[in-house]
């Protein structure tokens, strides 16, 4: 009996040795993780990982590892840089741009708004729209409470950005990151700085970044924050202890801190039509960086707007080329605070006119 419990002693002896070397040797290839795979001769990628370890106390062998598993996303890069096209050999030499001639022909753009529009604001848009109002309609009040922006508009970049939720990426961020920001080309140092906030966040908000999906440019959730976005403006709006860019009620809650944060104006409006002389407007320049007032527009170009509009501040002039005709629209500060989200007016009236349209549906209910 004494010998089997000395035998027995021994064999758990040595398999507490065996299993304290293989931990070890475990740790002792952590520690020696270095870097391969693509980036491995990439002296920015080696400085960026120095940076981090240097300043933001990243563990350096976490990073060699996972830039040593990147895999190059070209699908990605191609929507970044599309002079890659036609480049599929080693993805390091972009194919030289070509200079573009450009001729002024009347009315090229002609129809460009139904088609941007057309699998935008769709009677499933707005029955999505209605039914997450529903839902949600007690934290769309919290943030109407708190920021002042009406459920519509959050409703609207929700719809727009991801479908509520049902398209959030296909692209590993961490991937499409490295890619676009260790690549030549003109914004390449955008998306280090991005790819930097993405590991940022990961670490605080206890994330494995391995496993973060987000569009080819890496945005992020259901609202497609940028990851430099996501300290700024995302709030752990249903307060349970994290911010989740996908988590529906944070997302209501940073969607509207961030029009909050871009000059949002509470019971201000946004946009209101205009009208002028002719069918195509070419009087004056358009887009969400123009300032007009709106009594010179009215005494010296014979543009008013259509409906009332009472409004004291400069407005921009909006054109939207339909195919018989421009539309003209007068868009306030609130317009303006929704172009920080998309810097592009097609998208800030995208939201506004989605976000009428469920509004009236709302009221018709």
């Amino acid at each position: 009996m004494i010998y089997a419990f000395l035998l027995f002693g021994f064999f758990a002896l040595f398999n507490m040795i065996i299993e304290s070397l293989i931990i070890i040797e475990r740790k002792i290839e952590v520690r020696n993780y270095k870097l391969e795979g693509y980036f491995q001769d990439n002296e920015k990628v080696k400085g960026f990982i120095n940076r981090l370890v240097k300043k933001r106390e990243f563990d350096r062998n976490r990073l060699n590892k996972l830039f040593s598993k990147t895999k190059f996303q070209f699908e990605a890069l191609i929507f970044i840089a599309p002079e890659y096209k036609d480049d599929l050999s080693k993805y390091v030499v972009p194919k030289p741009r070509t200079k573009r001639t450009f001729f002024k022909i009347p009315n090229i753009k002609r129809g460009e708004w139904g088609r941007y529009t057309k699998y935008r604001i769709t009677d499933d848009h707005i029955k999505k729209g209605l039914i997450f109002w529903e839902k949600h309609k007690k934290t769309l009040a919290k943030a109407q409470k708190i920021y002042g922006v009406p459920p519509e508009y959050i409703i609207g970049i929700l719809s727009i950005e991801s479908y509520f939720g049902t398209n959030t990426g296909k692209y590993p961020a961490f991937d499409s990151l490295a890619t676009l920001a260790f690549t030549k080309h003109r914004r390449a140092s955008f998306f280090q700085r991005e790819l930097e906030s993405l590991l940022v966040m990961a670490k605080s908000e206890k994330l494995e970044v391995e496993k973060i999906n987000s569009s080819y440019a890496g945005a992020l959730g259901w609202g497609q924050f940028m990851p430099s976005n996501f300290k700024i403006f995302c709030v752990d709006f249903d307060r349970n202890g994290v911010r989740d860019l996908w988590n529906p009620k944070d997302m209501i809650g940073s969607i509207a801190n961030y029009f909050k944060k871009n000059g949002w104006r509470t019971g201000q409006v946004v946009a209101v039509r205009a009208k002028y002389v002719g069918n195509r407007f070419r009087q004056l320049k358009t887009g969400y960086n123009t300032r007009y007032n709106i009594a010179t527009l009215d005494q010296t170009y014979n543009i008013t707007p259509k409906y009332t509009f009472v409004y004291d501040k400069k407005i921009s002039l909006i054109k939207l080329p339909r195919y018989d005709f421009d539309e003209l629209w007068m868009g306030a500060k609130n317009f303006y605070a929704i172009t920080r989200y998309n810097h592009s007016a097609f998208y800030a009236m995208t939201v506004h006119q989605l976000a009428q349209k469920i509004k009236q549906a709302k009221k018709r209910q």
